[in-house]
């Protein structure tokens, strides 16, 4: 066998055992890309989309993820937007739910989306979230005795997105003690439909006083 024979069995040999070695090798690219399908991609788009029209108050934006009347169980989301004596002349109770319009969204906008949750959705990490079926923000208000979280919990087989804005207020007598504290969840949950598309559900309060 002459010298140029050699060579290119030599080459052919070399080129084939790097094709091994490549196929074997792990790949760079994410598998949840790669299997990401037409109702995953429409359903980041929807929390994306969401999450812009809250940041900037386009309540008309915001009207194209719920469905009026809401019906909201407890009439929670009566009791987010209302005081006591409001609670008290519009008879609002948990005995008998009272529908929530379109124009009272358009009224109670940012009593139901305050600044507390349009800065903690903002900070929220969309491929974490779709990733790992959770998310989480922190975040201090402005009178540094409030702070607030928001823990997003994305449940593929339920087919539900769960926004739990949460606050902790501590209060301070003269001399700086710790003298009494509040504690409220706010969570708003959304369903998915099956194309991905997002709708509002219902909003439930939970609060306490330590």
């Amino acid at each position: 066998m002459n010298r140029g024979k050699q060579y290119i069995i030599m080459v052919l040999t070399t080129t084939l055992l790097c094709c091994m070695v490549a196929c074997n090798l792990p790949s760079n690219h994410d598998p949840l890309e790669e299997k990401k399908d037409p109702e995953m991609t429409t359903l980041m788009q929807e929390f994306t989309n969401f999450r812009n029209a809250v940041y900037q108050g386009n309540i008309r934006a915001t009207k194209s993820f719920m469905q009026f009347p809401v019906m909201n169980p407890n009439n929670d989301i009566w009791y987010m937007v209302l005081n006591e004596q409001e609670q008290q002349f519009r008879k609002i109770n948990s005995q008998k739910i009272i529908p929530f319009t379109e124009a009272d969204l358009t009224l109670y906008y940012r009593k139901i989306f305050p600044k507390a949750f349009v800065i903690s959705l903002l900070k929220i990490n969309t491929d974490t979230l779709f990733k790992k079926g959770s998310a989480s923000s922190r975040a201090n208000a402005e009178d540094s005795i409030t702070n607030y979280s928001m823990d997003v919990f994305y449940d593929k087989e339920v087919g539900r997105l769960s926004l739990n804005l949460f606050y902790s207020r501590q209060m301070k007598d003269g001399y700086g003690n710790d003298v009494r504290g509040d504690e409220n969840n706010v969570i708003y949950n959304f369903n998915i439909k099956r194309d991905g598309s997002l709708l509002f559900n219902h909003i439930r309060i939970a609060a306490q006083t330590r």
